[in-house]
């Protein structure tokens, strides 16, 4: 049997001091480290709701929804899968007739994902054209409420005449407005259906001169000029973004 002073003095001539105490540190630490992580208790999610009354956790399809609607897409949950489904059952029904059976199959999940891309690209294009026709639109609703000199009115006008993009928007707040009987709370409400500033500024504006009045043109031109000016802002920067792909291109064909 080993003698432990032999062992204690085998040690002392191969280990330094500075290696034994950082040794020693980093084992308290790391213990340290353990009793924190296992005396917290964790909390969660689900066992809060349970224990809050009249709360509850989001299902998986209220999941899903909500980010639907946060990527901009207005589909109910059941018809944005349906309509994905179909497309991919489509193209696999097609893509076995061809003879191919694995890829054919791997197509009816793949289609909700492309039906995706494709809404997304959608929206991107309409968010462009609803950008650049924002201005006009305030534009326009200066002069129509120049003639109306009513709110109301006004959004009317801009719901049959004003610029496509953003005629669907002054439908529906024309509609809640009608459908609600109140002016304001309605196009505050309007302002928060898009994700743009500019536009939430433009509805509040009107919801504002609605209930408290003052200087409606001047506030709307200001509007104006902030959301041409991004535009611009933005049109550069896409220029320039096209440029810099554009010489990428050539500096690959050139190797």
């Amino acid at each position: 049997m080993p003698n432990p002073n032999d062992l204690l003095i085998f040690f002392r001539d191969r280990v330094g001091a500075v290696t034994a105490i950082s040794a020693i540190v980093a084992a308290g630490g790391a213990l340290i480290a353990y009793l924190g992580l296992t005396s917290v208790r964790r909390v969660m999610l689900s066992d809060e709701y349970k224990r809050i009354t009249g709360i509850r956790e989001p299902s998986l399809s209220e999941r899903l929804q909500l980010r639907l609607n946060q990527s901009g897409i207005r589909l109910r949950l059941g018809e944005f899968v349906t309509v994905g489904l179909l497309v991919g059952a489509i193209a696999g029904a097609i893509l076995i007739g061809l003879g191919f059976v694995t890829i054919g199959l791997c197509a009816v999940p793949a289609g909700v994902a492309a039906y995706y891309q494709y809404l997304m690209a959608r929206r991107a294009r309409e968010y462009v054209a609803f950008a650049e026709q924002l201005p006009d639109a305030i534009d326009d609703a200066v002069e129509y409420f120049a003639v109306h000199n009513n709110v109301t009115e006004t959004v009317r006008a801009l719901a049959n005449d004003g610029p496509p993009a953003l005629r669907p928007e002054f439908q529906a707040a024309l509609s809640l407005i009608q459908r609600t009987g109140y002016v304001a709370p309605s196009l505050v409400a309007s302002g928060q259906q898009r994700p743009e500033a500019f536009w939430r500024q433009f509805m509040d504006a009107l919801a504002t001169y609605e209930t408290q009045g003052g200087n409606l043109r001047e506030i709307l031109e200001r509007i104006a000029r902030a959301q041409r000016a991004q535009s611009r802002l933005h049109r550069r920067i896409a220029a320039q973004q096209a440029v810099a792909a554009l010489g990428l291109a050539h500096i690959g064909d050139g190797c």
